[in-house]
């Protein structure tokens, strides 16, 4: 992580720096049978939002789902939906319990290939 400004004794007294970059050289999380790759990079845009591209492999997805649902951060009535698309979308690479995707962050939204999937993230310590 780069930020604007250096870590001093005065950080916490003014504004605190805010990170400007973000490059991840490899990403590599397991929790039981669930695995999580990513590397990628991005910058802080104007407006302090993301700007960049991230590439993520997550093995066995649909026990992410499961906790994703159980954590209430996705809601049961979506869970078909984002199970039919993340199917789709793992078959299109021959792989059913893998999952290969780029997500891109521009103009202050992030999108899977041409879709916007979402708002990109904020880069912002408060």
């Amino acid at each position: 992580v780069t930020l604007d400004d250096p870590i001093d004794r005065t950080t916490l007294e003014d504004q605190r720096p805010q990170p400007s970059a973000i490059v991840i050289e490899r990403l590599d999380a397991k929790w039981g049978d669930m695995r999580l790759l990513a590397i990628g990079d991005m910058i802080r845009d104007v407006d302090g939002y993301a700007d960049g591209q991230i590439t993520i492999k997550a093995e066995n997805w649909q026990r992410m789902l499961d906790l994703a649902v159980a954590g209430g951060l996705l809601p049961e009535q979506f869970r078909p939906q984002a199970e039919g698309l993340i199917a789709s979308v793992a078959a299109g690479t021959g792989q059913t319990n893998s999952l290969d995707v780029t997500l891109t962050f521009a103009d202050g939204l992030t999108r899977f290939g041409f879709i916007p999937i979402g708002r990109a993230p904020r880069m912002a310590i408060r």
